[in-house]
């Protein structure tokens, strides 16, 4: 066998590229732009060689993305004139509607090594007669069947998507690593039992979602975002289809609740990037779905989805931690309500969880002096003044501090250029001559 022989082989293993494969052949296409998730971006130089010599083909490679590398980059592409465009790996399939060239999503087929069947089985037999599940990560769905075989009717198994709904009650085991398809399903699904098989202790071990850190992040966010005066919105993904409708809403809903608002468009999400904008108290991050879950710990402000949002700020919405969060806005329906109908709630308190403030919603309230508030029973419950967010900043500002500093006598300063003031000594450079 010939090395392009080998390599051609090597890349059918490694990837399931029928479908890119046919539309190649029943076409005239002379350049392809081709694109690797992180983990797979070693491959680049396989896989041109393999268009090149199979094909001969012009390749263009995508190396960097002004966003998430989930997300399919056509603007790359067409700049370079590529005619299609090929994404390796499992993406988020965020692709706008009028897109212009054809995108191809190949996954990769990873080989299935040690999996765990003597402890699948021991699992099954632990627990009880509920559904159970197990869940491929997108990676292993060439051996779907495989697996099904192995435990016949005793679990179903599935392959992890985006749109993949599961059972309330269900039991669930995830293989393989747990990352953001993980934490978008777990997210999505907060009382289906979740399980996991621990390649370190050789176990499966329980996850309880309803303690999950992430979650409880999720909820600490959606109450910033409820006392929050000032919001930043910010594009995740320029591939998101309804990503303009879901941004004038989120405008619409800070309208209504009295915040202030502002979008941004700053590419890819930097701690650096948002410690430029310190008077926003909160962000709404629209992306694609697998960029939803953000670990916002590094930042200094809390960064929530347009769900979130929507769940804290527009009273019409009543929503239950257990029904989960969406994070695919195919399945969203925020865009269908009007914003202009939401209950009139701006006579009413509301207590803050984090603070314990008792915070008015009046309208147009611009009051500078001190008030106080005085329910039915005429009992004074809170009292705040209006300049406590500049009492809370640590840094307030350039402050004359009229009496606070003592009073220096008047000394005369340097005179002179910089190059040399009449106070510095002359240096005199004596020549060998």
């Amino acid at each position: 066998m010939t090395g392009n022989q080998y390599d051609n082989a090597d890349c059918l293993e490694r990837y399931d590229m029928k479908k890119l494969i046919e539309y190649l052949h029943s076409t005239s296409v002379k350049k392809i732009a081709v694109q690797f998730a992180e983990e797979f971006i070693s491959d680049y130089e396989l896989i041109c060689s393999y268009f090149e010599n199979a094909f001969h083909l012009r390749v263009a490679v995508i190396g960097e993305t002004p966003y998430n590398d989930c997300c399919a980059n056509e603007t790359f592409a067409l700049k370079v004139g590529a005619e299609c465009l090929a994404y390796f790996g499992d993406s988020c399939h965020s692709e706008d509607a009028r897109t212009t060239i054809p995108i191809f999503v190949v996954p990769r087929q990873q080989p299935l090594i040690d999996f765990p069947v003597e402890a699948i089985t021991e699992w099954l037999m632990n627990t009880s007669e509920e559904t159970r599940i197990i869940i491929l990560d997108p990676y292993f769905s060439h051996k779907k069947d495989y697996v099904q075989n192995i435990f016949q009717e005793k679990c179903a198994v599935f392959t992890f998507h985006k749109e993949l709904n599961l059972p309330a009650d269900s039991l669930v085991l995830w293989y393989e690593k747990m990352d953001v398809r993980f934490d978008h399903l777990a997210m999505k699904h907060p009382t289906v039992k979740f399980y996991i098989y621990d390649s370190e202790l050789f176990k499966i071990v329980h996850l309880n979602m309803a303690t999950h850190k992430t979650l409880r992040k999720r909820l600490y966010g959606i109450e910033k975002a409820r006392e929050a005066k000032t919001v930043g919105i910010l594009f995740g993904s320029l591939n998101l289809p309804n990503r303009l409708e879901l941004a004038d809403r989120m405008r619409q809903l800070c309208k209504q609740t009295n915040k202030r608002s502002y979008m941004f468009n700053i590419g890819q999400l930097t701690v650096a990037k948002l410690a430029n904008f310190p008077n926003v108290e909160v962000f709404i991050y629209i992306t694609c779905p697998y960029s939803t879950v953000l670990d916002c710990a590094d930042f200094y402000r809390p960064i929530v989805t347009v769900f979130e949002f929507e769940i804290a700020c527009n009273s019409n919405k009543f929503w239950n931690p257990i029904s989960g969060m969406l994070c695919s806005f195919s399945e969203n329906t925020l865009t269908t309500d009007d914003v202009s109908e939401m209950t009139n709630q701006m006579d009413r308190c509301s207590v803050s969880l984090i603070s314990g403030r008792v915070e008015p919603k009046l309208e147009n309230f611009h009051d500078e002096s001190t008030m106080s508030l005085l329910p039915q029973n005429m009992e004074i419950t809170q009292i705040f003044a209006s300049n406590d967010f500049l009492q809370s900043r640590s840094w307030k500002g350039l402050e004359e501090k009229i009496g606070e500093t003592p009073v220096e006598n008047v000394i005369e300063g340097r005179s002179g250029l910089a190059a040399g003031y009449t106070t510095e000594p002359k240096c005199e450079i004596q020549s060998n001559q």
